[in-house]
């Protein structure tokens, strides 16, 4: 009998669906876990990102470029 590796099975999860299904479980996880915290810290970072561009746009306006 000869031994049969995963990669040579048909059907066998190649690596790549492994680790996507465990970064899709990580995921899950810290999103059940914080989930709350990740929505504020997403409303906060489009807060503090668009501050610069405006204060870009508005200098540039009242320089008139």
């Amino acid at each position: 009998m000869t031994p049969t590796s995963k990669w040579s099975t048909p059907g066998a999860p190649s690596a790549r669906t492994e680790a996507e299904g465990s970064v899709a479980d990580t995921t899950r996880k810290i999103e059940a876990n914080i989930g709350r915290d990740l929505q504020f810290i997403r409303i906060d970072g489009t807060v503090v990102g668009s501050l610069p561009g405006l204060l870009i746009h508005t200098v540039s306006r009242a320089l008139g470029a």
